[in-house]
């Protein structure tokens, strides 16, 4: 008698089911979302590490490292309720957009993942400044934003959608996420390791605090003995009653720094008491530079492409413009300080004057640049435009190369 073994696997079938729900409880009912972790892992185990409060991150109105489920008591703080561009947002301790964790991660743009109705996608600013608030589409598709945002999950089932659908109507503010668990099914998905994904590292600084006779405070690194690494940030808030915190500063060393970092001038000790909580979060690594100080950005619209060379301050330079047709455009500018912005994956400024080949007219113009990858000689990503007639208006996006 012969026994036939059949294989699913070598027919081509399976039967093993794999997936990774994140269930959300609120005060507007309950809702499941299948999370994309084959796709977009970086950007999963980033929800689910802070879901689960299993990776550290900087409490953004004290400066302080914290550890704990983080979505628990936050509020829906946005909604959208038009037709045709329905959403919901959170994500931001604060309530009102303006944080995250203290740290961002890169995007995870799939072309195959979309804004269909009923999805789960990163809020940003700003092409890789993703941290934690997420959105959530309603009943409409929103093309628009496909290529910008990273899209990490879906809603399939009709009861969650609902509940989605009554938080979209609420409004901001009437919603409050109560606990978002995790749930793992099948090998593969029980498998998948989120603290595994290469993600920035939050953790306290090592080191002491030292008045000097002169009452001058600084802050002394004795882990590691070499001083603060490459590819991280540090940032300071302090406070003069342990209850009300001002963010004081941070610096940002990329791969190329060169200057050791042993210790930090923090100012002089004029009060009785200061109180200072410090950060510190690792990149693998960070590609932005520390500064756009004599750095060229490239930026390639769809009628040609734009050079802006800045000067040895990082203050000032020369945009050129060369159009479809090989003809030379050029302007002087000047940075637009409160809008230049570097992080370790993103870099954002503001001009005073695009060339007048563009818009017909010499115009302010906003780049947000994300900074993807990295050689020896250039930064590789893409970019985010927006054009000032009256107000910020968005432009364009595509690739970009900063110069190292």
């Amino acid at each position: 008698m012969k026994v036939l073994f059949l294989s699913f696997n070598l027919l081509g079938l399976s039967c093993s089911y794999a997936q990774l729900y994140a269930d959300f409880t609120t005060t507007n009912g309950n809702f499941t979302v299948e999370l994309n972790y084959t796709q977009t892992p970086a950007t999963t185990a980033n929800f689910m590490t802070l879901a689960e409060g299993t990776r550290a991150f900087v409490d953004s109105t004290t400066g302080a490292v914290k550890k704990g489920p983080y979505y628990n008591g936050m509020k829906v703080h946005r909604t959208e309720t038009a037709p045709s561009f329905r959403i919901f947002q959170a994500g931001s301790p604060k309530g009102d957009g303006s944080d995250g964790p203290g740290y961002e991660i890169k995007d995870e743009i799939r072309p195959e993942l979309t804004h269909q109705p009923y999805v789960i996608s990163m809020a940003h600013s700003g092409p890789n400044t993703n941290g934690s608030q997420f959105f959530i589409t309603g009943a409409a598709a929103l093309s628009s934003l496909d290529g910008l945002h990273t899209v990490f999950g879906s809603i399939p089932d009709e009861a969650s959608r609902a509940v989605v659908d009554a938080i979209i109507d609420a409004g901001a503010n009437q919603t409050v996420i109560n606990s978002v668990a995790i749930r793992r099914e099948g090998l593969e998905a029980t498998a998948f390791d989120p603290l595994a994904q290469g993600l920035p590292v939050v953790e306290a600084c090592k080191g002491n605090l030292e008045v000097k006779p002169d009452k001058k405070i600084f802050w002394n690194v004795t882990e590691p003995f070499s001083g603060l690494p490459n590819s991280s940030v540090f940032a300071i808030h302090y406070s003069l009653n342990l209850q009300e915190w001002i963010d004081y500063g941070r610096l940002y060393r990329s791969q190329d720094s060169t200057d050791a970092v042993n210790n930090l001038y923090l100012g002089d000790a004029t009060v009785p008491k200061l109180f200072f909580n410090m950060s510190q979060v690792n990149y693998f690594p960070a590609y932005a530079p520390n500064s756009l100080a004599g750095r060229t950005v490239v930026i390639f619209l769809s009628g040609g492409v734009v050079q802006f060379n800045f000067n040895f301050q990082g203050t000032a330079g020369l945009a050129h413009f060369n159009d479809s047709n090989d003809d030379d455009y050029f302007s002087n500018f000047t940075v637009i300080p409160n809008l230049t912005k570097i992080n370790p994956y993103s870099v954002s400024f503001a001009v005073s004057a695009l060339p007048s080949g563009v818009f017909g007219a010499e115009v302010p113009y906003l780049v947000k640049c994300g900074c993807d990858s990295a050689t020896t000689e250039i930064i590789n990503g893409r970019f985010q435009s927006s054009v000032f007639f009256g107000d910020w208006i968005q432009h364009e996006i595509g690739g970009m190369i900063i110069s190292r």
